[in-house]
């Protein structure tokens, strides 16, 4: 085995003759991380096989410590050596198997779905036209490619991904191939700042709504007002808006989880919520004959979620447009205030790229939050709130140890929720994650991570903390390949609040009956009793101390009214551009508190109507 694959294997405690399995994985996986990140675990491999070399102590031992290190380096190295240790050891079947996992959806049966092919360039094209060019395929391009396609528009949709999967494609794959092929660099996007924050965001075909939860929460009341008072966001009435939300969740049958599908993971968060005088609560979401299959981070193998591979897209086909795969929008040409082309690569075999044209009379730019910002900044549009005012939702966990047997896997994994304090900008609700993501939850590594996943994993328990931002700031920059760098400064306000969502999790789930509860926070990742609760209380918790991923990047490319300095105008367009709107959660001026997909998709159709009316 290479230096790395040992290291990998210790770290998640494998044996040699097991870590040669990994092999296969780290070299499929690698190829789509980001080069700060495999330079990253090239470093962390040697430091921590030279300090293991010279102390006589083991790896994964070395790695667990360095997780607890005050130097943020060393931390940052030691949980992302974990996490891809982890990911890769825990997707082995024999492991999963090891583990007690027994997925339960293999053979059901899918709902019926209408297959599409995308369409592909040919050699010697080196110009699409069309009426309108949609660039990108997520929630807001997909809902706007719908809406124009059902107006009489010849629509190209444009998705820079390469792929088109459905439910076949993912009841076939394990969950690091889906990694590898629906989620941008792999999965690991991080943040730098005052923090270390995984950042994932999808990409093919339907973006990051083919590995969402599902979840569908309309925008809030005091969000809204707050968008359209001190920020002027009153293209729209309240009416338009509410009937494009019904319409929405018409098309894409969204409804309440029901009880059976909540398994046993939502029963005992339920119990524990009931005894805090907390009202817990069923999700609704965009899916139609679940079977809670649990698998929804890593693509619906039963094509009951709706997401927009198998919704929005296809339908929008179904009118006339055309789906391309394997098209980056590069940069927009501007002339007389209009676009008028737009500048695209096309990949080819073998890695090539081609550049060729894309003419439209008009362009819905949704590329996601993390991209918008990039390609508008390349085609010249100078705004100094472009790229800032970045807000992610900034998420963690509880983990908890239960004497009955749970299964968290078997139900839907996000399928309720408990907003008592969303007042506050604190939403709670469901996760739970197949062996290969789960491990990376607990506070152990190599061999007792091993030993306690197989006694524990079918008896844990596992709910999320959402915090909506108060005072944290965030900002993306690109290189010239147009790799994003995120920047996050979390502020002490949205820690406090995380802490409160943590602590309450800590309590509901003692009220349950846990053994024992597992942590996210740096001297207290394992909680034996309500009595330690107090030592927590008393704790002073800094912001390095708490472990964060986030999967709602929104903001970059804010819209506002005519009196407020934005990116964009209140009708989602680009200031001084007659035919471009931005149709992503880029264009959400602050926190939203919610996930936001179908507030994404309501604004993309509206913005993309209005553009096309005037």
């Amino acid at each position: 085995m290479a230096l790395i694959t040992k290291v990998y294997a210790e770290t998640a405690g494998l044996e040699d003759r097991e870590g040669s399995q990994l092999d296969r994985w780290i070299r499929e996986y690698k190829k789509g991380l980001l080069p700060e990140v495999k330079l990253t675990l090239a470093a962390a491999g040697f430091i921590f096989k030279t300090f293991s070399f010279f102390t006589g102590k083991d790896t994964a031992s070395l790695v667990h410590r360095f997780e607890s290190s005050t130097v943020a380096p060393l931390r940052g190295m030691s949980l992302l050596l974990r996490l891809i240790s982890t990911i890769g050891a825990y997707s082995i079947p024999q492991l999963e198997k090891e583990m007690g996992f027994t997925p339960h959806c293999e053979n059901s049966p899918r709902q019926p779905v209408t297959t599409t092919r995308a369409f592909k360039l040919g050699d010697k094209e080196n110009v699409l036209e069309c009426d309108v060019a949609v660039i990108g395929s997520g929630a807001g391009g997909a809902a706007a490619a719908y809406e124009l396609a059902s107006l009489g528009f010849d629509v190209a949709v444009l998705e820079a991904g390469e792929d088109w999967m459905t439910g076949e494609d993912f009841a076939s794959k394990a969950p690091w191939e889906v990694m590898c092929e629906l989620y941008q660099y792999n999965g690991i996007v991080t943040t730098s700042g005052n923090n270390f924050v995984l950042l994932p965001t999808g990409k093919g075909v339907g973006g990051t709504t083919t590995v969402n939860s599902g979840t569908c929460f309309r925008p809030p009341a005091h969000v809204m007002y707050h968008w359209r008072v001190p920020y002027g966001m009153n293209a729209f009435k309240e009416e338009e808006i509410e009937n494009m939300l019904d319409e929405i969740e018409s098309d894409l049958s969204v409804a309440p989880v029901k009880m059976r599908n909540l398994g046993v993971n939502g029963m005992v968060v339920r119990r524990g919520a009931e005894a805090l005088g907390l009202k817990f609560k069923s999700l609704r979401r965009n899916a139609r004959g679940c079977l809670g299959c649990g698998r929804c981070a890593f693509g619906c193998p039963e094509d009951a979620k709706q997401s927009m591979n198998i919704s929005y897209v296809p339908m929008a086909a179904g009118r006339g447009a055309r789906v391309y795969t394997g098209i980056r929008v590069e940069r927009f040409c501007f002339k007389n205030e209009r676009v008028e082309y737009a500048e695209a690569t096309v990949s080819e075999r073998g890695g090539r790229k081609r550049m060729v044209k894309v003419r439209a009379r008009f362009y819905v730019l949704a590329a996601g939050a993390l991209n918008t910002p990039g390609i508008l900044k390349r085609s010249g549009v100078k705004h100094r709130s472009l790229g800032k005012n970045l807000t992610i939702h900034p998420a963690t966990r509880v983990l908890a140890l239960m004497h009955e047997r749970v299964e968290g896997w078997r139900g839907v994994p996000q399928g309720g929720y408990i907003d008592d304090f969303a007042h506050e900008g604190i939403m709670l609700e469901g996760i739970f994650a197949p062996p290969c993501a789960a491990a990376i939850n607990l506070p152990y590594a190599g061999k007792q991570l091993r030993e306690r996943m197989r006694e524990e994993y079918h008896h844990l328990s596992a709910f999320g903390v959402m915090v909506s931002e108060r005072d944290s700031i965030g900002s993306v920059w690109h290189t010239r390949s147009g790799r994003p760098l995120i920047f996050y400064q979390m502020g002490w306000k949205d820690l406090q609040n995380a802490l409160k969502g943590i602590k309450t999790l800590a309590r509901l789930y003692f009220e349950a009956g846990a053994e024992r509860v597992y942590l996210p926070i740096r001297g207290f990742q394992i909680l034996n009793s309500p009595d330690e609760m107090k030592r927590l209380d008393e704790a002073r918790i800094r912001i390095p101390d708490v472990e964060f991923g986030a999967f709602h990047p929104k903001g970059t490319a804010f819209a506002a009214g005519k009196y407020i300095d934005a990116p964009l105008g209140p009708d989602g367009r680009v200031r001084g551009v007659k035919n471009l709107v931005v149709a992503d959660t880029s264009f959400m001026p602050t926190s939203l508190g919610v996930n936001p997909q179908i507030t994404c998709m309501a604004f993309a159709r509206l913005f993309a109507r209005r553009m096309v009316e005037q």
